[in-house]
């Protein structure tokens, strides 16, 4: 068992983090709206509009 899956067996997974990347491989049950961070996963060149 990874540690991850360990975690999760006894917590609730949340991102805040900018890195889509992450939120898509650990598959947190939620995530923030911090406009900081969501500005910055949308300026970054594999998610953003400056793709």
């Amino acid at each position: 068992m990874t540690s991850i899956e360990q975690v999760r067996t006894t917590s609730t997974i949340f991102a805040d983090i900018g890195d889509l990347a992450a939120v898509e491989r650990l598959k947190p049950v939620d995530s923030t709206t911090n406009p900081t961070i969501v500005l910055k996963a949308i300026e970054s060149e594999t998610f953003g509009l400056n793709s």
